[in-house]
């Protein structure tokens, strides 16, 4: 009876969790939340669950973007194909609109949060479910609260894109084979392999996920007829999916073709916008000729797949990390989860291997969204050695570094760049091999800024927009991080100071490419120093990259502290960076 009233006890706990997101679902202004409008990813997704919806198509027209900015707003980047026969497409992936469609003609803009919120109920129920038969109703509650809510996972509910269904999907393909793994029921493996099917038409390396489950099911079950049934079931959504997606738009590949993304104005909406005139192109067809990786780059992405500060697994995606230690520290002997590491490494290596330049899902990214495709692979590890005191220990980390991203999710949802700038995560290594995607890139001031003779990536907020003679006026005292780009290799780098008019002397450490110096610079005292020998942390096709930072003891606001200094803007030191002697 006890035992009873405890199970009752987290049940009801898995449902007042779930129904605060429902509320939110069903109550919440996206219009205004969202300010009346939508960015990249989203603006795509929204428009091709409203023609599903509506038109029950992929085909883009003048009354999609009619109601889409009838009923939203302006979606800034758009991503449209053209088919031979001249119609336009939608062209991204359309299995999460096809699945949020039925609720978004019913709800209107909030049937995605209530398709989202019962995908969450799903998991928690089910996840609860498989690890209370781990380890008993407390530390299985636990176990599946601090895999979803000490990660990022849970924010990406709040995101109107495929993220978070793909990660449903994927985890729940896998909760309810574990769940009914004991039992001799085909119908639990069809519905496992018809959503890992799903999953994999959504983000295709996620064909690597059917691994695990073939293997219990052929090796361990020894069952060829389950193993037959799972595969058929698998392929069965592949066939319907692209034969749906060629029969609409001609192409098996929604990305390929002619293709452009749209912002501010759209083909079709006046008579002169058209396809042809506008937008930019963002094909997947020349990627090959575009790809590029070297074992630097390689190896560097794995350690920044990790530690890196805006994509690392350590930071982002903590629960599951921990729980593969600590699997690892006892090195149990189960097979199921060394295969599920050797599957997770699989992952990582085709999307680090595939997408150098990009592994994480590019600058709009909280953490890295690519990998909450197998995110739920390190659930499973159900690790003997865990129970409810290390798993409350476990959640201190999370908390230090993403508390305000737990606290303020919508605001991090948008602004992607900014978790990065505070706190502990800024501690951590920035990925140059990704610095052309990073989401600090997001602010237009940051991103591949010219200077004299290079472009300048800004990593963190302290610096006034730059406006004078290519070179940047430092915010306040404290630390300015970036990352130099120039297309030779250079050898020699000056650096024109300025320093502010506030009475003290300003001490300045420089260190850009390996090179570091230390000075101190009067009241507006003007010195140009040179740093010999730097050194490229990283080359690519076209460009190398120089990081580098600069560090300041004072600031001040010239209009206040200064006679006849009309700057209203608060500053430390300026500085011009000037590359020579480059290779030719």
């Amino acid at each position: 009876m006890e035992d009873s009233k405890k199970l009752n006890l987290h049940l009801k706990l898995v449902f007042l969790i779930w129904l605060l997101f429902f509320s939110y679902a069903i109550s919440v202004n996206i219009v205004v939340r969202q300010r009346g409008g939508f960015f990249s990813d989203e603006a795509s997704y929204f428009s091709i669950t409203q023609s599903i919806a509506y038109d029950f198509d992929l085909k883009y027209t003048k009354e999609d973007i009619y109601r889409i900015k009838r009923d939203f707003g302006t979606p800034q980047g758009l991503f449209l194909k053209k088919s031979k026969d001249g119609s336009l497409y939608f062209s991204k992936s359309f299995i999460y609109p096809l699945f949020a469609a039925p609720f978004y003609r019913i709800f209107k803009t909030n049937g995605f949060f209530i398709f989202h919120s019962i995908l969450l109920f799903l998991i928690l129920f089910y996840g609860f479910k498989v690890s209370e038969r781990e380890f008993g109703k407390n530390t299985g509650f636990f176990y599946i609260f601090f895999f979803i809510f000490g990660s990022i996972a849970w924010i990406y509910f709040f995101w109107i894109t495929a993220d978070f269904f793909n990660f449903a999907t994927v985890f729940l393909a896998y909760l309810i084979f574990f769940y009914h793994r004991g039992s001799n029921e085909v119908l639990p493996v069809l519905i496992s392999a018809f959503l890992l099917g799903v999953a994999t038409f959504s983000k295709p390396p996620n064909i690597a996920l059917t691994i695990p489950l073939l293997f219990l099911l052929l090796f361990k079950k020894r069952s060829l007829k389950s193993s037959i049934l799972f595969s058929l079931s698998y392929i069965l959504p592949a066939i319907l999916l692209f034969g749906f997606l060629y029969s609409m738009t001609g192409d098996w590949n929604f990305m390929g073709g002619e293709r452009k993304s749209f912002y501010y104005k759209f083909p079709l909406e006046q008579k002169d916008y058209t396809f042809d005139n506008m937008g930019i192109k963002m094909t997947a067809s020349n990627y090959w000729e575009r790809y590029y990786i070297t074992p630097k780059i390689f190896f560097l992405n794995l350690i920044y797949f990790f530690i890196g500060r805006y994509t690392g697994a350590f930071i982002y995606l903590f629960p599951g990390i921990f729980f593969m230690l600590l699997f690892l520290w006892r090195r149990e002997r189960s097979i199921e989860g060394w295969l599920l590491l050797l599957t997770y490494f699989v992952e990582i290596l085709i999307y680090t291997g595939l997408a150098p330049d990009n592994y994480f899902g590019g600058a709009g990214s909280l953490g890295n969204r690519y990998s909450l495709n197998f995110y739920p692979l390190l659930f499973f590890f159900f690790p003997k050695n865990i129970n409810l005191k290390k798993i409350i220990y476990g959640f201190i980390l999370p908390v230090m570094f993403l508390a305000p991203a737990f606290f303020d999710p919508i605001f991090y949802s948008g602004y992607t760049g900014e978790l990065s700038k505070s706190g502990l995560v800024k501690l951590f290594p920035p990925e140059i091999t990704q610095i052309l995607s990073i989401p600090t890139n997001i602010n237009p001031h940051t991103y591949r800024k010219r200077l004299v003779n290079s472009n300048i990536f800004i990593l963190n907020n302290n610096f006034n927009a730059i406006r004078e003679d290519r070179g940047i006026w430092i915010y306040e005292s404290g630390k300015i991080e970036f990352v130099l780009e120039t297309r030779e290799k250079c050898k020699i780098l000056k650096l024109e100071l300025l320093n502010n008019p506030f009475p003290e002397d300003n001490l300045i450490t420089i260190r850009i490419g390996g090179r570091k110096k230390k000075i101190k610079l009067k009241p507006n005292e003007r010195k140009d120093i040179f740093l010999y020998n730097i050194k490229a942390y990283l080359k690519t096709k076209s460009y190398f990259y120089y990081y580098g930072y600069i560090k300041t003891t004072t600031s001040t606001i010239p209009f206040y502290t200064t006679k006849n200094n009309k700057d209203r803007r608060r500053v430390s030191l300026y500085f011009k960076p000037i590359f020579e002697k480059c290779a030719e």
